[in-house]
């Protein structure tokens, strides 16, 4: 099966993170799903682009 190519926002990359967070779980569900399908590879596999970088760091200065 051909790998798929993904773009990750924040709120999955936060939550997926973040055991704090309150979507950690379904992050980490959902993450598992991909992988256990062959789906991706692991990060290689995700695209995130600058501006969510900048997203998360702002999050995490401003304590989520």
């Amino acid at each position: 099966m051909k790998k798929l190519k993904l773009f990750v926002d924040s709120g999955f990359f936060i939550g997926f993170k973040d055991q704090r967070d309150s979507h950690h779980g379904k992050a980490c569900n959902i993450w598992d799903e991909l992988i256990n399908k062959d789906l991706i590879s692991g990060f290689k596999d995700l695209y995130i682009s600058d501006y969510i970088i900048i997203e998360v760091f702002h999050k995490l200065q401003k304590g989520i």
